[in-house]
């Protein structure tokens, strides 16, 4: 779940600084419903893949393949018709939402790691208070 809300949440930011139309309400459903492809497919493939032998493998591979395939068109169709973006404004548009992603992944990682240290420090400072008394 986490992924699908950061690609929201990353796509109605990049999309409000770029004039894209949609709403994050609408965000969300178009990228739910392109998700169908995936929860079509997968859940019939793992239960499949128990059964499968090595050869059998390319079956499971190309399966899960086209979904994601299918998955990435649905998404990019989805997210030109929600903000009424051309084709190559689209692209752009998907590409900077991958990297704001990545730059809202990097800060959530920062702040964790630098609550973690003061944390660190403030038990070290009550360790050092109650040692000293």
């Amino acid at each position: 779940m986490l992924p699908f809300f950061l690609w929201c949440v990353s796509n109605w930011s990049v999309t409000t600084l770029m004039g894209g139309e949609g709403k994050f309400k609408e965000i969300v459903m178009a990228s739910a419903y392109a998700l169908i492809p995936m929860v079509l497919i997968y859940p019939p493939m793992t239960l499949a893949s128990q059964f499968m032998v090595q050869e059998e493998a390319v079956f499971y591979y190309l399966l899960t393949t086209v979904a994601a395939i299918w998955f990435i068109g649905l998404l990019f169709v989805g997210t030109m018709t929600v903000h009424q973006y051309s084709a190559g404004k689209t692209v752009v548009t998907m590409f900077l939402t991958l990297i704001v992603m990545g730059i809202i992944v990097f800060l959530g990682t920062l702040v964790l790691s630098m609550m973690q240290q003061i944390y660190t420090f403030v038990v070290n400072v009550y360790r050092e208070i109650l040692f000293r008394q």
